[in-house]
């Protein structure tokens, strides 16, 4: 029995010191953790005579986004992913080909409050520029 309190005192002490450090680093601060994700996405398209020329184009295009998001000084501006399809088009009887290409690059990028001014920027400049924000509750507070 002795045994036993002792044992139940050592806990309670334990609990008492410890319990006050584990609530708060557990207990939420204001009870949401909103998290904001961005994503930049541009579509390409045009013709060229040569199949290099139509690759390279959509290269100087995401360049070129780039380029103009280095100029807004995002914390994070990074390519999540680039796509493209060229195709031969518009083949004559004794013609030369010609290349239809059409493409989309998707960027993440910080912070999110900046996505809609840059999609703007873009569409002025004539990209054809569409923005997505999402916004989420993580659950993972922590007051500090």
């Amino acid at each position: 029995m002795r045994h036993c309190t002792a044992v139940a005192a050592v806990v309670a002490a334990w609990l008492g010191l410890t319990a006050p450090a584990l609530a708060q680093t557990h207990m939420p601060s204001n009870g949401t953790c909103q998290n904001e994700t961005a994503q930049i996405s541009v579509n390409f398209s045009g013709i060229e005579k040569d199949v290099t020329a139509a690759k390279a184009t959509l290269d100087e295009k995401v360049a070129e986004v780039k380029a103009l998001a280095a100029d807004e000084h995002f914390v994070k501006f990074d390519v999540q992913s680039f796509n493209y399809n060229i195709n031969a088009y518009n083949r004559n009887a004794g013609g030369d080909a010609q290349f239809q290409y059409t493409g989309n690059a998707s960027f993440v990028l910080l912070p999110s409050d900046k996505a809609v001014d840059f999609m703007a920027l873009l569409v002025k400049k004539g990209f054809r520029a569409s923005v997505n924000v999402n916004s989420f509750n993580t659950g993972n507070c922590s007051q500090s």
